[in-house]
């Protein structure tokens, strides 16, 4: 009877470190932009939105979009370096609903077809954090930027907007300080159990 109760008991617990809480989360946090800004390739300048990171998600699967920055560039046309990708990156740095962090990576380049020219940048998304106690997916949108007519409209006017949507979905991995403590429950179990066994071949 011991032993199916501790088993019990064990089970519980390994089912509710797996589960993790994914309910209704208020989120808060900023971000950082990294981008080319070097002579070689094309420069890019950002302009930081108003509104910030603050939304909630109350349920799995539930969304939210912010607005984050405006990219753009100050070159008037796109050279032969223009058109080589180099990096950008956004690392975001959340203080609610608990401290965590994690950044999306991605790429921009000049474009020309024809006539027509522009800048573009690319993400490699969607990108999913792990959080004490929940998962959050977030994608960033892809965009074209300072398109012009033999040449770019540069300035910030004619940059465009880069938004992030966040979604909420199920629970962290486990830590593997969490991993531990299950096999230790799963070789208590097993030790009680063998235990008892022998017990009932004396009797």
């Amino acid at each position: 009877m011991q032993t199916k109760i501790f088993a019990g008991a064990i089970a519980m617990a390994t089912a509710a470190a797996l589960a993790g809480s994914a309910s209704a989360a208020h989120f808060v946090g900023n971000y950082s932009v990294t981008a080319n800004t070097s002579s070689t390739g094309l420069q890019i300048s950002t302009q930081d939105l108003p509104g910030g990171i603050d939304f909630n998600l109350n349920t799995v699967g539930q969304t939210a979009t912010e607005d984050l920055f405006k990219i753009y560039t100050n070159e008037p046309t796109v050279d032969a370096d223009d058109k080589v990708a180099k990096a950008i990156k956004v690392m975001f740095s959340f203080t609610s609903p608990v401290a965590f962090s994690g950044a999306v990576n991605g790429v921009t380049y000049g474009e020309a077809a024809g006539y027509w020219q522009n800048g573009h940048v690319t993400w490699a998304d969607p990108v999913i954090f792990n959080y004490a106690g929940g998962r959050l997916q977030v994608t960033l949108n892809d965009a074209d930027f300072n398109t012009g007519y033999r040449g770019l409209d540069e300035g910030s006017y004619e940059g465009a907007k880069i938004t992030a949507t966040f979604k909420l979905l199920g629970a962290a991995v486990p830590e593997p300080t969490t991993w531990a403590m299950m096999i230790v429950g799963f070789f208590g179990v097993g030790t009680m159990v063998r235990s008892s066994r022998r017990r009932m071949a004396l009797a």
